[in-house]
């Protein structure tokens, strides 16, 4: 839910709810707490170390690209069109490989078909 709110950003709203839809991708982000905890958990304590290093170092690289490919895009579209773009791709690309590695719909969306 970190990319979703930065799709607003692309009707070019006021300032104020710039910094709404920022702050809340931020909120979002803070998913990545639980994640890097959940990761070092499963990990065996000889590997733990190392391993969380390189998936830190693999994040700073993915994340610098990232700000380099949203500048260029920026440069191109201008940049509440691009922020909006990105998020939405960002926000696909989450969802479709979520369903390709789990092979179903989250929980939250199965509850109809269950009763089916």
């Amino acid at each position: 839910m970190s990319c979703v709110q930065l799709i607003g950003s692309a009707a070019d709203p006021p300032l104020w709810c710039v910094l709404l839809l920022w702050s809340l991708a931020g909120a979002g982000g803070a998913y990545q707490l639980a994640a890097a905890a959940a990761f070092v958990q499963a990990l065996r304590p000889a590997t733990r170390a190392g391993a969380f290093g390189l998936a830190q170092s693999g994040l700073y690289a993915v994340q610098g690209l990232g700000i380099l490919a949203g500048g260029a895009v920026a440069q191109a579209i201008g940049a509440p069109l691009a922020v909006g773009l990105i998020g939405l791709t960002a926000a696909t690309m989450l969802a479709v490989s979520w369903t390709q590695l789990h092979g179903y719909l989250p929980p939250a969306q199965q509850t109809g078909a269950a009763g089916s």
